[in-house]
């Protein structure tokens, strides 16, 4: 069995995501890629606004619901204290490798590390290609 490296991404106690996790959420499931484990780490800090009033204070929290079945069975939630020292000292997200000696951290590096990924892991996708490419935009605009 391969050793597969591991995502990390915040969430809150009420299962919000800030706007980072969300992102790398999304790409994960666009590329579909299945070489990560994915660890959901309960955050520190949470919103100072309770969950139902996300939307009716004035400090909004710039954080987005977390659908139930999107990382229910392919994903596991652990708090702060118990992630690995190598975590612990990044910012989230962050990817370690399956060796767990390096770490990948912040959002661009995250994101770029998840399409590099799948698109290695599938290259008949053309993920690159179709993530940046601007004939995609041309094609919508005309």
């Amino acid at each position: 069995m391969e050793d597969k490296s591991t995502l990390y991404i915040e969430v809150s106690q009420c299962s919000h995501l800030p706007a980072s996790s969300w992102s790398v959420v999304f790409l994960h499931q666009f590329c579909a890629c299945t070489t990560y484990n994915i660890v959901q780490v309960k955050a520190q800090n949470t919103c100072s606004l309770s969950c139902s009033n996300i939307n009716q204070s004035s400090n909004r929290c710039s954080q987005m619901k977390l659908p139930q079945t999107t990382l229910s069975s392919s994903s596991s939630l652990v708090t702060w204290s118990e992630l690995p020292e190598i975590v612990k000292s990044c910012d989230l997200p962050a990817i370690v490798d399956a060796k767990g000696l390096v770490c990948y951290t912040g959002l661009c590096t995250v994101l770029r590390r998840l399409v590099m990924t799948a698109d290695a892991q599938n290259p008949s996708r053309n993920l690159i290609s179709l993530l940046v490419s601007l004939d995609v935009y041309r094609s919508v605009l005309k």
